[in-house]
């Protein structure tokens, strides 16, 4: 059956849905920001423990790096048994050798190459050794006089590794490190612990179900007021209007207890707020004393710190000697590159300059031509003109063609220019 427009109250349904609306919005603001909180708080907790576990694996680490890589392997083996120098330097001072003999033969070759331009040119490069720079000619040299002075701090190395090696030995680091990760996984592994499985995974997902299902009460809420709006608008066919009025009307009615449902999904959202809040903060008190427990152990290897940084700066010498030597060696590779290329370029030019030469006679051989035969069509041409005004200049009056009748000047101009190489 139609219902008459006029006889619906409109306006009504869609101040119900708007009120209905913001009432849910407000209630899910305050859900939202509530549940937001525990959420960073649950977030910073587990960067907490992974700062814990962090921690953790960075002193055991230490630890093998100082008795294992660094006194072990680096230090007693690498250099103390095995002579850095020889494994390093000597292959790198061959290298450099190498190359600076190469670049010295490349710079001679330049200095001994007459520059066969330099009179026409009146300039003063009169070798090719002239026009490069030597800056950067002889930086392995530099480089080579300098490893005496690595040599020296491999041999403080030597002085150092029997006193630390000792002192490492006699620290009791592994034992207290076992101790700690046991206590650790004890009590904050998801997979050991039960209430941290409530802060890691459980609560973590029921937050995340309660707010996707506020949104859903917020979305529903949004679209039965659109159509609210719509059927304000009143500008659909009869038809439409009622089929959508019978729907608003009915969801309508529904509103009460949506609010209802939606106070309910709160409430329950609280109840896990309030649980992940009380289990975090016992939790907490446990990870401040473990993590008091890994400050102490971070404060014993501190102690041993001036005497790694003995290695550490040797070690970082050596390392950025060698990037440099390396960077040397690619600089001066690229200019011997560039010489041996500047030097066949040069070779090139001088065919090139040859070339432009034999171009340029055939062109003055064309032009030259070009000139003659010109030259003979103007002297047939003036022959054809003096008979022509012969015959017919008494006749013509001069205005008829003004200048042009007795004119006897050539019908072509030539101007040319060709540059001598």
């Amino acid at each position: 059956m139609s219902i008459s427009r006029s006889s619906v109250d409109v306006n009504t349904l869609v101040d119900n849905a708007r009120k209905c609306l913001i009432d849910a919005q407000l209630i899910c603001q305050d859900a939202n920001k509530r549940i937001s909180l525990v959420q960073e708080k649950l977030s910073r907790w587990q960067q907490d423990i992974n700062k814990l576990y962090f921690l953790l694996d960075c002193l055991e680490n230490q630890y093998k790096f100082l008795s294992h890589e660094i006194l072990d392997i680096s230090i007693g083996k690498k250099l103390i048994r095995e002579e850095w120098s020889d494994a390093v330097l000597n292959q790198l001072i061959n290298n450099m050798k190498y190359w600076q003999n190469i670049i010295t033969s490349e710079i001679n070759t330049l200095n001994s190459t007459e520059n066969k331009f330099a009179r026409k040119n009146s300039n003063n490069e009169k070798m090719l050794g002239d026009f490069i720079t030597m800056e950067n000619g002889n930086i392995l040299n530099k480089k080579l006089k300098e490893i005496p002075i690595i040599q020296k701090q491999i041999e403080n190395i030597r002085a150092q590794y029997t006193h630390l090696k000792r002192k490492v030995v006699e620290q009791n680091f592994d034992k207290k490190l076992k101790d700690i990760r046991k206590e650790i996984n004890i009590n904050f592994d998801s997979d050991n612990d039960a209430k941290n499985y409530l802060l890691m995974i459980t609560y973590p997902d029921q937050m995340k179900l309660s707010v996707q299902e506020l949104a859903e009460y917020i979305t529903s809420l949004v679209n039965h007021f659109e159509k609210c709006k719509v059927l304000r608008d009143n500008k659909l066919e009869e038809e439409d209007f009622n089929e959508l009025l019978k729907v608003i009307k009915n969801d309508d009615l529904e509103l009460d207890s949506i609010l209802e449902l939606l106070m309910k999904t709160v409430e329950d959202s609280g109840d896990v707020l309030k649980e992940a809040n009380y289990i975090l903060e016992e939790k907490t008190i446990l990870k401040n004393q473990l993590h008091s427990e890994l400050a102490k152990l971070i404060g014993e290897f501190q102690k041993h710190h001036e005497s790694l940084l003995i290695f550490k700066n040797i070690s970082e010498i050596i390392t950025i000697f060698k990037k440099s030597c390396l960077g040397d060696i690619n600089i001066t590779k690229q200019l011997i590159h560039f010489y041996k290329n500047f030097e066949n370029s040069y070779q090139n030019l001088n065919e090139e300059v040859e070339r432009r030469k034999r171009v340029t006679e055939k062109m003055k051989t064309v032009l030259k031509n070009c000139e003659n035969e010109l030259t003979r069509l103007n002297e047939e041409d003036r022959m054809y003109r003096k008979e022509f005004i012969l015959k017919n200049g008494d006749f013509l009056p001069e205005n008829i063609l003004p200048g042009q009748i007795d004119d006897l000047s050539p019908l072509f101009t030539l101007n040319y220019t060709i540059r001598d190489e």
